[in-house]
């Protein structure tokens, strides 16, 4: 046996003959006689514990840190010999080695993904919200260069249609009745002329007959004098009625007015209840427009702002229309 061995052999016989930590600690308990109940208490620790560090027991302990630390106070508390306390921890409770970097490590790599995925994120909101800036920008823009005082195409193409449509011819009613009371009061005339005229015979008739000539001519005559005469003697003896009874008047005889006054350019239809165009214009601030006919009329405005409207001399308001858009609406209105 050569001597390296004989020295292992030395070393492992000391290891065996060597007291272990529990029963050191057990020994220097009950010398000064104390229980484990009284370790246990002054060193707050369960006395399972403590009876578990006496069994040398160190399977309970959540690490070896823990293990030499209680040891260590179990020592203290008992006044064990510290150097042979130590000499058994070496032994029996390995200091830990170097806590192992790969959890840090990992977690660090998780951290540096996360500020990358953090970081896009911000960069998908940044550019969703200049998308949506230049969508309203655009969108403003555009409604802004629109023109809503000029047609639009479906109107311009309702307005050819109309356009290419017979119109009927209007008649007046007013020219009507004073060509029948003519011919009313010409039949009469004629007639009583031919009943105070006649006479019997080839001869009378003959005469009858001229007389019947001259009476229309002058009975045509007397009618036309007669009618001038009336209207003049009207013209100069009745005074002008005033504005309010005319337009009374005008309603009573079925036609309507409607009144537009201006303070910009607009684009103004007006249709009557027989569907005719009466007005399809662009007017100008300042101008004042009148339209009659019959209602109901269909009326469209390009900038429903710029105008001041009435429907037979009472004010129609339009501020129920948005500024900017084309109205559309029924006079007399609904309600």
């Amino acid at each position: 046996m050569n001597d390296e061995e004989k020295q292992l052999h030395t070393d492992e016989q000391q290891i065996e003959t060597r007291p272990s930590l529990g029963a050191i600690l057990q020994a220097a308990r009950e010398a000064r006689g104390q229980s484990v109940a009284d370790v246990a208490t002054a060193l707050h620790l369960r006395p399972s514990i403590v009876s578990d560090i006496e069994a040398d027991d160190f399977s309970n302990i959540a690490s070896s840190t823990y293990v030499r630390g209680y040891v260590k106070n179990y020592a203290r508390l008992v006044e064990a010999d510290r150097a042979l306390i130590d000499a058994c921890l070496e032994q029996q409770v390995p200091t830990p080695g170097a806590p192992l970097m790969q959890s840090f490590s990992r977690k660090t790599t998780r951290q540096a993904r996360d500020s990358r995925l953090t970081l896009v994120t911000y960069l998908i909101v940044i550019v969703l919200l200049a998308l949506l800036v230049l969508w309203w920008v655009q969108k403003a823009t555009l409604f802004t260069g629109v023109d809503f005082s000029k047609p639009t195409v479906e109107e311009v193409e309702a307005l050819r249609e109309q356009a290419r449509m017979p119109q009927p011819e209007v008649i007046s009613p007013q020219t009507d009745l004073e060509q029948t009371d003519l011919e009313q009061t010409g039949q009469e005339q004629s007639g009583s002329v031919l009943m105070g005229s006649e006479q019997p015979g080839g001869e009378q008739g003959a005469q009858a007959v001229d007389q019947q000539s001259a009476a229309d001519m002058l009975a045509a005559e007397t009618t036309a004098g007669s009618a001038s005469t009336s209207m003049e003697v009207l013209d100069e003896t009745q005074p002008e009625p005033p504005l309010q009874d005319t337009q009374i008047s005008a309603t009573a005889q079925g036609v309507d007015r409607i009144s537009f006054t201006l303070n910009a350019d607009c684009w103004i239809q007006v249709t009557d209840a027989n569907g005719k165009v009466l007005l399809s214009d662009v007017k100008k601030p300042g101008q004042a427009v009148l339209v009659e006919g019959q209602g109901p009329f269909k009326l469209i405005l390009g900038a429903p702002q710029a105008v001041s409207l009435e429907y037979n001399g009472a004010h129609v308001s339009l501020e129920q229309y948005p500024k900017n858009r084309v109205a559309r609406f029924s006079l007399p209105m609904a309600g």
